[in-house]
């Protein structure tokens, strides 16, 4: 039996999902947030992804933010740090300071993973 904190969980899921299909680009993004950190529903870093990529495909500067440290990171999606780049300065040309202080961070961390492969051998 579900106590109370648990149905309204699954009624905030429930709620987030509809929204989320209807189109909602922040509900997309929260759904991603919920499938990332397994809030109410199983952790599923694929599933998050997607819902991201719904969300940023509008606009939305967190969706945006949260596809970019998708790609950085690799969950749900090959690392790839250009998309990062890419979805990361989308969200920070905003105003989003989130995206701003990650796109700084995920600039720094390819520039290193670059210094580290070009490093000649001896």
């Amino acid at each position: 039996m579900l106590d109370y904190a648990e149905k309204q969980d699954t009624k905030a899921v429930y709620r987030t999902e509809r929204a989320a299909a209807r189109g909602g680009a922040d509900a997309q993004d929260n759904l991603g947030t919920f499938y990332t950190h397994g809030l109410s529903v199983p952790k599923d870093y694929a599933k998050a992804a997607y819902w991201f990529q719904k969300s940023a495909a509008q606009g939305f500067s967190h969706g945006e933010d949260d596809l970019g440290e998708s790609y950085a990171h690799g969950r749900g999606v090959p690392q790839n740090y250009a998309k990062a780049i890419y979805w990361l300065k989308k969200a920070a040309a905003q105003g989003n300071p989130t995206a701003q202080r990650d796109l700084q961070t995920t600039e720094a961390e390819y520039r290193t993973q670059q210094r580290s492969h070009t490093k000649p051998s001896r």
